[in-house]
């Protein structure tokens, strides 16, 4: 690679000017670079002289990442500071689930109806409740005609 003039760096950030070939603008000049040319983001920055935090997209872009990314920190971060993670969602989502099903239970459905309800197989229902201990034998209650427990 050659070395850059100031004006092709000038060019190249505010622009979205290729440096070594006259494709351009760009919206994310880097993209072009490092598909054409082989050059990594973290690389073109250095060949740019630039810092790491320094936007080298167009405005436009750089604004839109912006507000994206501030809509979604409060669904990426946990109240202790910790990265929330697709597997912390997902037990949130079943964690409410099974407070409503367990809800439902004490007010007297069956676990067929509390199936049927949540859209779940009535296996998933029974086992659920086996391996929670809250119900010892979840066959007592939801089998057909059982007055057991109810």
């Amino acid at each position: 690679m050659t070395p850059l003039t100031e004006t092709q760096i000038t060019d190249a950030i505010e622009g979205g000017m290729c440096p070594w070939c006259p494709a351009g603008p760009f919206k994310i000049l880097a993209v072009h670079v490092n598909k054409i040319h082989d050059i990594d983001r973290m690389k073109f920055r250095e060949l740019l002289g630039v810092r790491p935090k320094t936007s080298i997209c167009d405005p436009e872009v750089s604004e839109k990442m912006s507000v994206h990314a501030k809509v979604q920190a409060p669904l990426k971060w946990k109240d202790d500071g910790a990265l929330r993670t697709e597997l912390d969602s997902r037990l949130d989502v079943i964690g409410q689930r099974t407070e409503a099903m367990f809800k439902r239970y004490k007010e007297g459905l069956t676990m067929k109806e509390i199936a049927v309800e949540f859209g779940v197989h009535y296996h998933t229902v029974r086992n659920f409740f086996r391996s929670s201990g809250l119900v010892k034998d979840a066959r007592l209650r939801g089998s057909p005609g059982s007055k057991i427990n109810r």
